[in-house]
């Protein structure tokens, strides 16, 4: 009987190598760097386009802080003019704080909330330092006290003491500072401004978070802001709000 007959490619002949002259390793070659190409464009498109959009969301930020303030300045004009805390009886309204304008809490010397509240209802919520957040930046009032130093007009705790401030200069003069939540990443300028509606501006990273900036920090003369070197010894120019 004949032996069974097996496929004669059980005994092909191994296929050689590819060599540098094949031209499929070439096609291979071709193929890997294009695929290398197409990554190296995508990353450089990355590296482009993230630091021009966190300098854009940045700049955003910064114009909106200041908008804020014009806007809470604003609305302590409203609020003083309607003499809605007026501590000393004299008839001359005083400044406000920002849970008192946006009508979380009950003006100071009043029994009921403020209908409606003179400023927007985002500033009604504060952190444990009594700290307000919008927009990536922090903002806090501060109006002098009875001994002439500047006090936070939101503390920490829930109720505001009448006697800690000094009701014949809440009737001038206030001070609202705005910073980044986290410097270079949220905001890059600290800002601040007065009762007549002066702003200040200076770019200094200790000013971040929770590290905000003490109240006598930019220059003040007479109870206005006045531009140059502050007690904080940073440069404090003037800031140009936008227009509505």
């Amino acid at each position: 009987m004949d032996p069974p007959s097996v496929p004669d490619t059980v005994f092909a002949p191994p296929r050689a190598p590819r060599t540098w002259r094949d031209a499929s390793v070439w096609r291979t070659v071709a193929q890997r760097w294009r695929w290398f190409a197409a990554l190296g464009f995508v990353a450089v498109l990355v590296a482009i386009a993230v630091p021009n959009l966190t300098y854009a969301r940045i700049n955003r930020n910064d114009v909106s802080a200041s908008s804020s303030l014009r806007g809470i300045v604003n609305a302590q004009r409203e609020f003083r003019e309607a003499s809605i805390v007026d501590l000393d009886g004299d008839g001359v309204g005083e400044c406000g704080s920002l849970r008192e304008l946006s009508g979380a809490i009950v003006p100071r010397g009043r029994t009921h909330l403020i209908q409606p509240p003179v400023l927007s209802g985002a500033y009604r919520t504060r952190d444990v330092n009594g700290i307000v957040h919008r927009s990536g930046y922090s903002f806090a009032i501060f109006l002098r006290g009875a001994d002439g130093a500047w006090v936070p007009a939101d503390p920490p705790v829930d109720a505001i003491d009448p006697d800690a401030m000094d009701p014949d200069a809440a009737e001038t003069e206030l001070l609202c500072y705005a910073w980044p939540d986290r410097y270079g990443a949220t905001g890059k300028v600290t800002l601040v401004i007065d009762a007549h509606g002066t702003v200040l501006a200076t770019d200094s990273r200790r000013y971040s978070g929770a590290a905000g900036p003490p109240p006598d920090a930019a220059p003040i003369v007479d109870g206005r802001l006045e531009r140059g070197i502050g007690p904080d010894t940073n440069t404090w120019s003037t800031w140009s709000l936008p227009s509505d």
